[in-house]
Parts: structure tokens; sequence; C-alpha cells
């Protein structure tokens, strides 16, 4: 708590064990007592130390359970009876997409149901497209997730599905495919960020086959400005209460 005290984090987070997908229940138990343990510890410090310099921080408590119904409910209530700014669904979420949306349903009740006022709702190391769409569907507020640079350290780029590009589901293009290799088109058509505006594929495809650190910056560039033209268009799809077409429009096209 300190540390993030310290370097001015505006959201923080309690001390948790995020447990991983193949562990049975009786262990998600034990790790789930240590994280509320660890959680009061947090909220003693957070209360007694002082604010970062560079202005207001909040501090979030983190939901554990892993996959298990009434381990889930548990730590969801105990969150939500606790004197937080904000709530964070964490820990192992399943195996597939629907068992996510499964365990964040579970997480979503308690936190809503039990707070006199909403409180702003994240989702620990979640970032598809699609996931941002149904999470948001469910109530959650944020998200967090490293695949936008992480995607360009590997010579990928976010394109919606919807553009028919993609293939096998994925949600991004590999620049290394031969394909783009004369391709002098923009990388991406709809986007309007630097890279897009300055650069083609057939350039992107040459850096990232070189070996180039300037494709990862103009990769990155562009992958975290899809990220923000997806929250822009899911906020205004609530505001004009289109979310069911917007959704499928990012995902299904």
């Amino acid at each position: 708590i300190r540390f993030q005290r310290d370097i001015g984090a505006d959201i923080i987070l309690v001390l948790d064990e995020c447990t991983p997908y193949h562990v049975n229940r009786d262990y998600t138990a034990q790790s789930m007592e240590l994280t509320h343990r660890w959680a009061l510890r947090s909220i003693a410090a957070f209360e007694e130390s002082e604010e970062g310099s560079a202005g207001p921080q909040a501090l979030y408590g983190i939901v554990q359970g892993g996959v298990y119904d009434d381990l889930r409910k548990e730590s969801a209530c105990f969150t939500a009876e606790q004197p937080y700014f904000g709530y964070a669904v964490g820990g192992c979420l399943g195996g597939t997409p629907e068992e996510m949306n499964d365990v964040v349903a579970l997480a979503m009740a308690p936190l809503n149901a039990a707070a006199s006022a909403p409180r702003p709702i994240h989702l620990l190391g979640v970032g598809s497209v699609r996931d941002v769409w149904y999470g948001v569907a469910k109530g959650i507020d944020t998200f967090d997730c490293v695949n936008p640079t992480r995607l360009a350290r590997h010579g990928s780029a976010y394109i919606r599905p919807g553009l028919r590009e993609t293939k096998n589901g994925r949600e991004f293009i590999n620049l290394r495919n031969a394909r783009f290799r004369d391709d002098m088109g923009p990388l991406d058509p709809e986007c309007d960020c630097a890279t897009c505006a300055s650069v083609s594929r057939a350039y992107l495809h040459h850096l990232v086959k070189a070996g180039e650190l300037n494709a990862v910056a103009l990769l990155s560039v562009h992958n975290v400005r899809f990220m923000n033209r997806l929250l822009e268009d899911v906020r205004a799809a609530i505001d004009n209460d289109e979310f069911v077409e917007r959704r499928s429009y990012w995902i299904d096209g």
C-alpha cells in the first residue's frame, strides 16, 4: 500500500493471491481467506498512510473465490462490506469465455446489492473486444490488460473482428505474415491514430521482420488507441441506447 501511495497510483489495490485455474476448492478457500486477511490489513495501512502528492487516491477491494460459486459469493459479500471506494473482480475467472461470464456474474450480484450507493467495479486482467462488451453488460466499469503492448511486441495489431481480416476468431492480425509485404494500405482504415495515418502495412511488415524496435512503438500506439476507440463507442452506445447494435458491430460485423 505504501509503494502504491508513493508512486501516485490513482487506483490502489489490496494485496491478494491470484489462484491458478486447476487448484481445488480447499486451496481456493484458504487462498480467499488469506486475501481477506490481507485486505483488512491493506485497509488499515491505506487509512494510516498519507495521500500521494499527485492527488486523490482510491482503494479497491478484490473479489476472489476462483470458479466456485459459494466462494465467489462469500468473497463478494465480504468485499462489499468493507469501506472501499470501488471493487475489483480478480483471481481465476475460468477456462473459457462462457465460464468467465458465469464467474463474473456470481461476483456482481452481491457487489451491486450490498452497497448503499453504486461503486465503480473493475475487472482485473481482462481486455479483449468481446470481454469488454460482455463485461460492461454485467455492470463492469473499467478494465486493465497487457494485450495492447504484448501484441505489439509480437508484431500484431488489433483489428475489429467485423472487418473480416482476422482468422480463427482472433481480434488482431499478425504483421509478420507475407500477405502484408506489398500491402500499401493503412493498418486499420477505421483508425485515427498516428500510426495508421503515417505508415503502411507493408512498412510495418518490414519493421517487424527486421526486428526493429520502432515496430513495437508504432503498433503499441495503434493498439492503445484501438482500445480507447472501443471504450468511447461503448459509452456512446450506452448514452444512445444502442448497446446491442454496437456490440454486434464490433464483435460480428
